[in-house]
């Protein structure tokens, strides 16, 4: 099974908006360099500007305040929609800057670097966490999976059918995980192409780009 990326302890590929800056910096722990190829900020939308530009007011998981406004190359159009509040951000390769009215945040120039999944942050980051822990937990020798619901082990296991990623005895297992697991909500946000692509984002060795 493939071992996926755990955003809350990954800091130099998933960083807090003042650590966002420090990927080519001399890292504390014994002079080694944050040499990533890709990195990805987070944060939860807060409030949304419409005004002379797209502007979201977003808060990283240590509740830091910031911007992500948008500014894109030639005649590129920013699509309001699917940014929401209430939703996380996600945002490829940036730096932090101040802007002219001295708030912080970052300049959104290619729209290819950013998207937005339908999840609080708080919530993402469990998701993910939860997953990199059941997927770890599976014994490929084996080939046994555990149920995501009640967790009994067998060989014979019936596979999510929207994110492939988690395994249930029935169909009543799968519908305790929907309503008490919460997969329901996250099954969506799991089967997103950009969302799995951010669960490889370590092992990838070219630089990353959002897709429809």
């Amino acid at each position: 099974m493939p071992n996926y990326d755990e955003f809350v302890m990954e800091p130099f590929y998933f960083p807090e908006f003042l650590q966002a800056d420090d990927q080519d910096e001399v890292a504390e722990n014994r002079g080694a360099y944050r040499n990533t190829t890709n990195w990805c900020l987070f944060g939860e939308i807060v409030r949304i500007e419409l005004f002379t530009r797209v502007v979201l007011f977003c808060r990283d998981k240590r509740d830091f305040a910031f911007l992500v406004a948008f500014y894109p190359d030639g005649n590129a159009q920013v699509d309001p929609r699917p940014y929401k509040i209430g939703h996380t951000v996600a945002v490829l390769n940036t730096t932090t800057k101040r802007f002219l009215d001295g708030r912080e945040g970052v300049r959104v120039e290619k729209l290819e670097t950013c998207r937005a999944f339908p999840l609080k942050l708080a919530d993402l980051y469990q998701m993910n966490t939860e997953l990199v822990k059941y997927t770890g937990g599976i014994d490929e020798q084996s080939g046994t999976r555990p149920c995501q619901a009640c967790g009994k082990e067998a060989q014979e296991r019936k596979k999510c059918g929207g994110c492939g990623y988690y395994y249930y005895c029935d169909t009543a297992c799968q519908k305790k995980a929907w309503e008490g697991k919460n997969h329901k909500k996250e099954c969506k946000v799991l089967k997103n192409p950009n969302m799995r692509m951010l669960l490889n984002l370590k092992a990838a060795t070219q630089a990353l780009r959002f897709t429809d």
